[in-house]
């Protein structure tokens, strides 16, 4: 579970396997919308109306074609993943181009309930 605050940045290592559930710092909600950035292997995480990452997940592009997606607890208590507003694929991860940056929102079908988190 990541807990983004706007006074920092939080550094996390990807681990194979883990799922990363973000979440608010006020309550268990997790922002609606987030814009993605790729910095060499490194996926940024800025929040809306942020400029810099509140959050990133170190290694995240490492070549593995099943890296995770975010997930996150909407208003009605379930998980969403966080899918681009491109309408791109979020399947295998968030492909990128080094530099580039993809706005996403908390979408699709819900993953289960999210009070457990």
């Amino acid at each position: 579970m990541l807990t983004a605050d706007a006074g920092r940045t939080v550094k996390v290592k990807l681990i194979p396997g883990n799922k990363y559930l973000l979440k608010n710092i006020n309550d268990d909600f997790a922002p609606e919308n987030i814009t993605l950035q790729r910095v060499d292997k490194a996926l940024h995480i800025i929040q809306e109306g942020d400029t810099q990452p509140s959050i990133i997940i170190e290694d995240y592009f490492n070549g593995d074609p099943n890296n995770p997606v975010l997930m996150g607890m909407a208003e009605d208590g379930l998980l969403y993943a966080y899918v681009p507003l491109s309408g791109e694929s979020y399947d295998t991860g968030y492909l990128m181009a080094d530099g580039s940056m993809s706005p996403v929102a908390l979408g699709g079908e819900p993953l289960g309930a999210g009070g457990l988190f």
